[in-house]
């Protein structure tokens, strides 16, 4: 990690720990803008920082650590994709979702959507929409509609289904979804990361107080070994999130995004058990933090590539008649 992406860590880290403790989104949000976390990807002269795919990388893995259940990342890349077509955005906070609807001459929106981010009050969508015969990706205004979308979303989760009505939206002609899929892939890649982290720092603070037989759980050779592979599962996990990030940083990536994605979900059943296990009881009671973790973690796995999607896309890539043996994929240099 390079001086700059420490400096970031360290900066977008305190904000989030303090969200922990304090627990206020409205004033999370503003601090994010002022910060310049959901413009990172911008260039300078539209208020941004010139980041790359590892910097956001570096944001998203915070996002899972401290269990953040606001649209913050799904905001950077809306505003990023956004910028690169040359579209106009407020500062607004984004969500993405997929769904079916019916979008008219007049650029209106009905139809039902699964929204796949937190929500925060005053949110538009970025959507992928299936129109029947094809999908379109449109920025979709609900704030004037009544629907049932949550108040909140404090699982972290913010998955909801809303039914919209007539509500003003903008086709994106020129923006498939499917990179927008491919990128939050990754996102939810690098917060099962984080999450996982947190998981292991919560194990292994309860096995250092709890005692059991005059002993502390951490004495317990079981135990050891339980942290120790839930550890090996955080690190597996961030190591990929972080080398797809780099690959990504190259170009299209859709391997190394996969397999992140797959790796990710694999370790998001194994970590979730053994933090459950090393917590026993009090892991699935509500004062307790572990849930807000694990629960997200359940989530994500099935979120943007669940485990047969991810495999199936591995074995088109490397099976597809003019990819090179997949022996040259684990060797070469650099992440098609």
């Amino acid at each position: 990690m390079n001086e700059h992406s420490e400096i970031l860590r360290n900066s977008v880290d305190r904000l989030f720990a303090d969200y922990r403790e304090k627990g206020s989104a409205t004033e999370l949000w503003k601090s994010a803008e002022e910060l310049g976390i959901l413009n990172l990807m911008l260039p300078e002269d539209k208020g941004g920082m010139e980041g790359s795919w590892r910097d956001a990388e570096v944001v998203w893995r915070l996002l899972g650590r401290h269990a953040v259940p606001l649209p913050v990342g799904e905001t950077m890349i809306a505003r990023y994709f956004l910028h690169l077509l040359g579209k106009s955005f407020d500062d607004s906070p984004v969500m993405i979702a997929t769904g079916n609807s019916t979008l008219d001459a007049t650029e209106t929106f009905s139809g039902s959507l699964q929204c796949l981010s937190p929500r925060f009050d005053g949110c538009m969508i970025l959507a992928g929409v299936g129109t029947g015969t094809s999908r379109v990706t449109a920025i979709v205004d609900p704030k004037s509609a009544a629907s049932d979308m949550p108040a909140d979303a404090t699982s972290g989760t913010g998955e909801s289904h809303i039914v919209l009505q007539n509500v003003p939206c903008q086709r994106i002609k020129s923006l498939d979804f499917d990179v927008i899929y491919e990128v939050m892939s990754l996102m939810r890649a690098s917060q099962i990361g984080g999450a996982l982290y947190s998981c292991l720092e919560l194990s292994v603070g309860y096995a250092s107080e709890r005692q059991q037989f005059g002993r502390e759980l951490r004495r317990f050779q079981a135990i050891q070994h339980l942290i120790a592979e839930l550890a090996g599962e955080a690190a597996a996990v961030a190591m990929a999130s972080s080398a797809a990030a780099a690959a990504l940083d190259g170009g299209s990536a859709p391997l190394a995004v996969a397999c992140a994605k797959l790796r990710a979900n694999q370790g998001c059943g194994r970590g979730a058990l053994i933090a459950h296990q090393v917590h026993g009881a009090i892991g699935i009671t509500a004062e307790y933090d572990l849930h807000k973790f694990t629960i997200p973690l359940w989530a994500w796995r099935n979120e943007f590539g669940n485990d047969r999607h991810c495999a199936e896309k591995i074995g088109d890539i490397l099976l597809a008649d003019n990819a090179p043996p997949p022996w040259h994929f684990l060797c070469a240099s650099t992440s098609r």
